[in-house]
C-alpha cells in the first residue's frame, strides 16, 4: 500500500519462495497438465518429509496477497508487482541466528552431509525447471529426454503394506517409507530422482506449452565418460569383471 501510496514506484520485486508452487491437484490425486501462475501448493494436504508447513502456508498466502495488488482492480495505476521464487536464499542476515538456507549453501564448508543431500535435491528439481521452461520458451523444442533412474519407480503402496496389480507410469517409489539395505545416500538420491522426474514429466502433457513431449527413460546402470573427480558406482559396476572385484560383480 506505500509504494502505491507514493505514487513513484512503478515495479516491486518481492522475494516468493519454490515452496508456495506445485503441480499438485488440489485434493492431491495427482498432477495438473502444466505448471505456471495459478499452480499454487495446496495447504489443505499434509505432505510426508516435511516439518515446515507454517513457512509454506505464510510464503504462499503472503505471495498471493502482494501479486493481488498488480492489477488495475485495485487502483494501483498498473503497480508492476514480480515475485521471485528462489529455492534457496544466501547472504548477512540480521536473524540472531543462522537461517537454513544459508545452512545449506555452506554445508559442504561445514561437512554437513545431511544438508548437502537436500542441497543437491533442490539443485536437481531446480535445474529440471529451468531446462523444461528454456524449451518451451524457445519453441523449436518439441521432445525432451530425461535420464530417469529405476529407483524412482516401484510397484509398493504408499503404505508398504503389498503391491499394487501392475505396474505403469504412475507407480512411483514411496517417500515416506524406510527400506532395508538403504544408506542416506541412497534415501538421498531417490528422493531426489523421483522428484526431479515428476517435475520434468508435469510440462509435458498441455498442448498450450507448443505441445512439448517429455519422456523420462528409467535406467537401472549407466556407464562412460564422467566429470567427476572419481568413478560413480554405477561405473564401477560396469568395470568390475575387468577389475576383478567379485562384490560389485
Amino acid at each position: 500500500m506505500s509504494c502505491v501510496r507514493s505514487g513513484t514506484v512503478r515495479r516491486l520485486f518481492y522475494t516468493g519462495t519454490v515452496v508456495s508452487a506445485s503441480p499438485l491437484m488440489e485434493d492431491g490425486s495427482g498432477f495438473k497438465d502444466s505448471i505456471d501462475e495459478t499452480c499454487w501448493t495446496p495447504l489443505n494436504l499434509s505432505f510426508a518429509h516435511f516439518d515446515s508447513f507454517l513457512r509454506v502456508k505464510s510464503k504462499t498466502l503472503t505471495e498471493r496477497e502482494i501479486l493481488s495488488y498488480g492489477t488495475d482492480a485495485y487502483g494501483t495505476d498498473g503497480l508492476e508487482v514480480i515475485s521471485l521464487a528462489a529455492g534457496l536464499v544466501g547472504g548477512e542476515t540480521l536473524l540472531p541466528y543462522m537461517p537454513s538456507s544459508v545452512v545449506v549453501l555452506i554445508s559442504q564448508l561445514t561437512n554437513n552431509e545431511d544438508m548437502y543431500q537436500k542441497l543437491r535435491t533442490e539443485a536437481s528439481i531446480a535445474a529440471a525447471k529451468s531446462i523444461a521452461k528454456s524449451c518451451v520458451r524457445s519453441r523449436s523444442v518439441r521432445r525432451v529426454i530425461y535420464t530417469a533412474s529405476v529407483v524412482s519407480t516401484s510397484p509398493l503402496m504408499e503404505d508398504g503394506s503389498g503391491l499394487k496389480d501392475f505396474i505403469d507410469e504412475t507407480c512411483w517409489t514411496p517417500l515416506n517409507l524406510s527400506y532395508a539395505y538403504s544408506n542416506p545416500n541412497l534415501t538421498e538420491y531417490v528422493i531426489s530422482k523421483t522428484l526431479t522426474e515428476e517435475q520434468i514429466l508435469s510440462y509435458g502433457t498441455n498442448s498450450d506449452i507448443g505441445e512439448l513431449e517429455m519422456v523420462t527413460l528409467p535406467l537401472g546402470v549407466v556407464g562412460g565418460d564422467t566429470f567427476q573427480s572419481y568413478t560413480p558406482l554405477s561405473v564401477a559396476l560396469f568395470i568390475s569383471s575387468l577389475e576383478n572385484l567379485p562384490i560389485k560383480h
